[in-house]
This record gives C-alpha cells, sequence and structure tokens, in this order.
C-alpha cells in the first residue's frame, strides 16, 4: 500500500527533485502549488501522482484536497533572502499567514503522521563570529526577514502541534542547488555563475568573493526528507536537524570550479557587502547522522559537474 504523501509548494527545483525521488519509492504523491506547468512535464512517466493548481492562501481549499494524506511537506516560500528585506510586510503575509491558518486547522487531524517544514540553515543562524560550523542549539540571529520568517515559523509549528500527535520535522539546509534549478531566475550563486559562464555575462562578487558557505546538493536534501518519512519513534515528536555537507567553499572557490567544468571565464565585478550575507555559514550536521543515519554523498565538484551535464540539455537558459 503507498504511503501518502502532500507536497505543498512541489513547483520549485526542490519539489520536482522530490516528487520524483518518493515516485521511485513508491509514495502517492499530491503536489500543489500555484505554478504547475514544470510539474506536469516531469510527471509523464510517473503514476500515482496528482497535480493540484491552487494558491495555498486559499486555506479551505487546501484542506479539501487533503483527504486521507499522511504525510505533509511543507516547501513553499515565496520570497528569497535578497528581495524579503524589500517587502517585509509581504513576506510575513505571503509565508506565515498561511502556514499558521493551515497548522490550526490540521492539529486535530489523528491521520496526519508527519509533518515536515523545510526551514533555513542558512539564514536563520546569522553570522558565525568564529568561524565555527552551526549545531542545532547554537543562537539564531538571521539578518534578513527571509531567515527571520523561517525561524518564527518553525517555533509556530512546535506551539501549534506540540499537544496533537502529528511528528513535526524541521529541516535547516545549507545552500541547495541541483537540478531543475530556475536559471532565468536563479537563486543563489551556482545558478548565478552558470548563467553567467553560458552567457558570457559578468557576475557581481560581494565582499570580494570570500564570503563562506557550506552547498548541498539536491539529491541529498530529498533523501534527508525521506529518512523523516519513513522514522519511527514513539517516545518524541519533534526534531531540527541540519543538513549540510559540513564542509565549506568560498564563492571564489565555487566560480573557479564552474569555469573550470565548462571551460569558461567568468568575469566578476566586486561590490560591498549587501547586509544580508552572512560571512562564514557552515553546518553540523552531526545530529541527522545519529539520529537519521544520514549524510551528504554528493561532492561539490561532482554536483557541479552534474549541473553542468544538466545544463547542457536544457533549451533557452
Amino acid at each position: 500500500m503507498h504511503k501518502k504523501c502532500l507536497i505543498v509548494g512541489g513547483g520549485g527545483f526542490i519539489g520536482l527533485n522530490l516528487f520524483e525521488y518518493l515516485s521511485s519509492k513508491n509514495f502517492y504523491i499530491k503536489i500543489i502549488d500555484k505554478y504547475t506547468n514544470n510539474i506536469k512535464n516531469l510527471h509523464k512517466h510517473i503514476s500515482h501522482v496528482d497535480i493540484i493548481n491552487l494558491d495555498v492562501k486559499d486555506t479551505n481549499k487546501l484542506l479539501d484536497h487533503l483527504g486521507d494524506i499522511e504525510n505533509i511537506i511543507w516547501l513553499i516560500h515565496t520570497s528569497v533572502p535578497s528581495s524579503s528585506m524589500d517587502n517585509i510586510e509581504t513576506d510575513l503575509i505571503s509565508n506565515l499567514l498561511p502556514l499558521i491558518k493551515f497548522l490550526t486547522r490540521i492539529k486535530t487531524n489523528s491521520n496526519i503522521e508527519r509533518f515536515v517544514y523545510l526551514s533555513s540553515g542558512g539564514t536563520i543562524y546569522g553570522n558565525s563570529l568564529e568561524n565555527k560550523p552551526f549545531v542545532e542549539t547554537s543562537p539564531t540571529n538571521p539578518i534578513s526577514s527571509y531567515g527571520l520568517t523561517k525561524l518564527v515559523a518553525e517555533k509556530y509549528i512546535d506551539l501549534i502541534l506540540h499537544e496533537s500527535t502529528i511528528q513535526r520535522y524541521i529541516l535547516r539546509p545549507s545552500n541547495v542547488y541541483g537540478l531543475y534549478q530556475n536559471l532565468n531566475k536563479p537563486q543563489g550563486i551556482i545558478g548565478h555563475a552558470f548563467k553567467a559562464a553560458i552567457n558570457n555575462h559578468p557576475i557581481v562578487l560581494y565582499n570580494n568573493g570570500i564570503v563562506t558557505r557550506d552547498f548541498l546538493f539536491v539529491s541529498d536534501l530529498v533523501d534527508a526528507i525521506h529518512k523523516c518519512l519513513i522514522h519511527n519513534d514513539n517516545k518524541n515528536f519533534s526534531f531540527t536537524f541540519n543538513v549540510g555537507s559540513q564542509k565549506g567553499y568560498t564563492i571564489n572557490e565555487i566560480i573557479k570550479a564552474i569555469c573550470g567544468i565548462t571551460s569558461k571565464e567568468i568575469i566578476t565585478i566586486s561590490k560591498p557587502d549587501r547586509g544580508f550575507d552572512c560571512n562564514f555559514n557552515v553546518l553540523d550536521s552531526s545530529k541527522i547522522f545519529s539520529d537519521l543515519n544520514w549524510s551528504a554523498h554528493v561532492g561539490i565538484n561532482d554536483g557541479l559537474v552534474k549541473v553542468w551535464e544538466w545544463i547542457k540539455n536544457v533549451p533557452n537558459v
């Protein structure tokens, strides 16, 4: 019998990778998103998947599609760190209120076994003053509305569901990259760098490219989500995990690697720190290894090669 899983916000590149992966594990999947064209193009060879075009702000319609779903994965977030400060009110209304309304309505649903929320290890901790990897108990000092909204969402999930029988999994991934990323509007340095290499455009480097990041290939992230969906613990109901490679690379190192893989030169333009960029952000993921036996398997060079091979087959990049 298929386990039933609802992916809220499954139209992004993480959702696309996730539904392919879970389909291979024989999950029945229901995907809800405002943008479903990419999913429809990919799901033709996959059965037991249901794609629903819906704005998650409509809580009643979202609940109508819940049915006998056992697992919920909440991926949707309408902003990115660089845009979240442009309109903090919109960031709050678009990302927190739909989640809070939904949680309030499902907290007594005995059919739901797990709720997985994709937070952000890359933004909620803020700057590491000692350049040491963050653990889950590290102080949280987000320096963007995006990071603050993710952190507040974590708090509301535990606040609303703490008396329910739903197990809560908060995943704090590092900087995720991989197949199906939107290169027309790239998010993150890897997408920007590949697009710059392809189109022979310069790329802006903030803080001289010495910012250090932990990069996570998307297949490793979806594997972590799957580990949550098959995890059983009758004693604990709330889990928070960092999900990262545990290795830090400067932006300069990433650009150099992409130049080598693509055999193209990327011209860089230096600009000062933007204020919402953490100078050092690497995650300690030993807790998820201990509890769920998860670790990252795709190294940065292998991951970048996989992205490049995918890009070469994508039209109109």
